[in-house]
């Protein structure tokens, strides 16, 4: 790859030009910061779903609301890990 600004050859994984200093933002650095979800978000989407687990179970719906209580706790789990 070479540098925009000065034009030198540099390494497809440099993040920067070692001869120039310019920083390097590639697209897919955009793309995935844009597809990470937020531990607030993730943490939320969790609870509504233990939330839903417990009605579906309450009223008689086992193992849907089984299944959706493991997928609230795995969920919950993964946002309070990412905050």
């Amino acid at each position: 790859m070479k540098c925009p600004k000065c034009s030198k050859s540099v390494s497809n994984l440099a993040k920067h030009c070692p001869q120039c200093g310019t920083r390097f933002i590639r697209q897919s650095d955009k793309l995935a910061s844009k597809m990470a979800l937020s531990g607030r978000l993730t943490t939320l989407c969790g609870g509504g779903l233990i939330f839903l687990g417990v009605l579906a179970f309450l009223y008689g719906s086992g193992l849907g609301g089984t299944i959706l209580l493991g997928i609230g706790v795995l969920l919950a789990l993964t946002g309070l890990i990412k905050r």
